[in-house]
């Protein structure tokens, strides 16, 4: 009588890659330079490096964008400056919503699009510590 167990591959699955694009925030601080980063994570890619552009806009109009590079399955920053007059409506409204769309080519030679809407507000300053 065999005692023990069955063997096999753990964790099941198999099959395909996951070649989806992650977006993980969903409120976007922007400094007084302009600048916000996005976080994203790309599935596996040609040559392990996953390329594309990650774009800032409000209904039609763009308000930034930047193409990037970063290691497959990795979660990376990407720092985006976003226009002047899109800083400007930000200073007067205190939030703006936005859609963040990243586009990217995966390892299979097919374009992936990426959508996300985010609430993009201003990066409020530290403050001193004060001495006691």
């Amino acid at each position: 009588m065999a005692v023990g167990g069955g063997g096999g591959q753990p964790g099941g699955g198999g099959g395909k890659p996951d070649y989806s694009i992650r977006i993980s925030k969903s409120r976007l601080r922007v400094d007084k330079h302009r600048r916000t980063k996005v976080r994203l994570a790309c599935g596996p890619t040609f040559k392990q490096l996953c390329r594309g552009v990650v774009t800032l806009r409000r209904g039609k109009h763009s308000m930034g964008r930047k193409s990037f590079t970063i290691t497959a399955n990795k979660n990376r920053n990407v720092t985006v400056r976003i226009k002047k007059s899109a800083y400007k409506r930000l200073k007067r409204k205190g939030k703006i919503r936005t859609t963040i769309a990243v586009v990217t080519r995966g390892s299979d030679g097919v374009l992936r699009k990426k959508t996300r809407h985010v609430t993009m507000v201003r990066k409020t300053a530290k403050k001193a510590k004060q001495k006691q």
